[in-house]
């Protein structure tokens, strides 16, 4: 529903900026996390779902939701390539092997 709202937004005919989605050549979407497989951006692969999926419970608050809006894209907007950038992977690539953890006293 939600996406319906924004493709119709952005092919208004007097506020839109696209006549089609077919302007759209690909679709980004921000992951929380997907464990220690897919640490880079990556194309968006029934793989790379059964990651995300995996990882819920490291991100039950965020992963379901990036998978919902994955899948809606993908209903919505079939031909466009899907990408993901997993959002932990600033840490992981900047050395540390995980999220930082935060303690309280």
């Amino acid at each position: 529903m939600q996406l319906k709202l924004v493709l119709d937004a952005l092919q208004d005919a007097e506020h839109g900026v696209i006549k089609s989605t077919d302007e759209i050549a690909a679709v980004g979407h921000r992951v929380l996390h997907a464990g220690e497989k897919y640490i880079e951006s990556c194309l968006v692969t029934e793989d790379v779902k059964k990651v995300v999926r995996e990882c819920f419970d490291l991100g039950p608050l965020h992963n379901p939701a990036n998978l919902i809006g994955i899948e809606a894209v993908e209903a919505a907007m079939p031909r466009q390539a899907k990408c993901s950038c997993m959002g932990y992977c600033i840490w992981w690539n900047n050395g540390a092997k995980g999220l930082p953890l935060c303690y309280s006293s």
